[in-house]
């Protein structure tokens, strides 16, 4: 436990170091490009006490990325980690963080006599994170750190060091231009529409993975932003057909569990989704159709050759028939896993949502029966139904001769009353 929190505070202090030392270098070009009436020294302190404590934060926080317990290749190492926890032990987390949060802009900033506000909202912070650490003690539950270490390469943090100086110096020459307002105008302009893109990833992201096969949801490549379809071809498998028969108003496809003496068959039900696992009896004659198989790509005798699978192997091989080059077709070659990848061209699966929508059950419309008597324990009488049907009516009266007709309600109020129809 004792080491856990030296390691997270560790990573907090890294954390605040790294965020402090890149303060202290838009400072020092803020100070450099300052303007003559600036207050130089307020600023200067300011830079002091930035950069001294991010220094000393980075320096103590030095051997955390090791402590982590995980190979350190090139580059920039930041030490990372999760919690699990109850909503307790978060909640103490959260208010410590804010309270140390508060404590380190007052340092950051140049000193005051006369700004004690800040003590005030640390200690209410402070006091928030003792009250939910008591909370977690009475409530208990178990707290696991996991650690962690984010390789940053090297050309990616020199990258976003000069970014950093680069849209700093930006900043301050627009703030000295004589078309400062203008500029500023501009610039916040371009910010809101880079801010528009960058919110809208996430939904291009869902659009492009209800395209994705099922390969692509999780790579070990990272993220996979151009969907790709597999090649397949059609292939009447002579050792397992593919059936299709009819069922329950369906065209099913499966393949055949048993053949009968009287050439009949049993067939396991493999689409639509929402009869698969289902088992139906197919008369004859059999309907055999293709089913789809991919297209594979591997290296034959040294040299690059392309055939559709027959037959995936319980090892994870496959039985693959070559039918390029044009002198091996026909040829069956088993190829060990890996060996034979598909055949994949960058494209959207537009099946998906076919295939989606084959799991929805067939809408089936609901009788109109009145509310009152829907209790199955109390079935609908004979001298219920007048009253029923009276209810089903509005009164009209004649206001000349004071006579009541009764009219039939409109179509809506009739769907609305029998609780509306539920389409396919």
């Amino acid at each position: 436990m004792l080491a856990d929190l030296a390691y997270l505070i560790g990573v907090l202090a890294s954390w605040a170091g790294w965020l402090l030392a890149a303060r202290a270098v838009v400072m020092a070009l803020q100070l450099a490009l300052a303007r003559p009436w600036t207050d130089r020294r307020a600023v200067g302190v300011s830079l002091a006490w930035t950069a001294s404590l991010g220094g000393g934060l980075l320096v103590l926080s030095g051997g955390v990325a090791q402590a982590a317990g995980r190979p350190l290749g090139g580059g920039v190492p930041i030490p990372i980690f999760w919690i699990v926890a109850p909503w307790t032990a978060w909640g103490a987390l959260a208010c410590a963080a804010a309270a140390i949060g508060t404590a380190l802009r007052h340092f950051a900033s140049p000193p005051s006599q006369d700004d004690r506000s800040w003590i005030r909202v640390a200690l209410f912070w402070t006091l928030g994170a003792a009250l939910f650490g008591v909370l977690h003690v009475v409530v208990g539950g178990p707290v696991e750190l996991l650690r962690g270490v984010a390789q940053v390469p090297w050309i990616a943090a020199v990258g976003i060091l000069i970014l950093l100086v680069g849209a700093t110096s930006l900043m301050v020459w627009f703030q000295r231009h004589p078309a400062a307002k203008t500029l500023k105008l501009g610039a916040q302009h371009l910010a809101l529409a880079v801010g528009s893109v960058v919110f809208g990833l996430p939904f291009v992201w869902l659009l492009l993975t209800s395209f994705k096969e099922d390969v692509d949801m999780a790579s070990p490549e990272g993220l996979v932003w151009i969907p790709k379809v597999t090649q397949t071809v059609p292939y009447y498998d002579p050792e397992r057909p593919l059936v299709e028969t009819q069922l329950e108003g369906f065209t099913a496809r499966g393949d055949i569990l048993q053949r009968n003496p009287d050439g009949s068959a049993v067939i396991d039900i493999a689409e639509p989704y929402m009869l698969r696992g289902r088992t139906v009896t197919a008369q004859p004659p059999l309907r055999i159709v293709a089913r789809k198989v991919p297209l594979a790509h591997l290296t034959l005798d040294g040299r690059k050759a392309r055939g559709r699978v027959v037959q995936e192997l319980d090892d994870g091989g496959r039985l693959v028939e070559v039918f390029d080059p044009p002198e091996m077709k026909g040829r069956l070659v088993q190829a060990r896993p890996g060996e034979a990848p598909d055949i994949r061209q960058p494209g959207l699966r537009w099946q998906n949502y076919w295939e989606a929508l084959q799991y929805l059950p067939r809408g089936k419309p609901r009788p109109c029966v009145p509310q009152q008597h829907t209790d199955p324990r109390r079935p609908l009488r004979d001298r219920d139904a007048p009253q029923f049907f009276a209810r089903r009516l509005r009164i009209r009266e004649d206001p000349v001769s004071g006579t009541r007709d009764p009219v039939p309600r409109s179509a809506r109020d009739h769907d609305a009353a029998c609780g509306g129809y539920d389409a396919s």
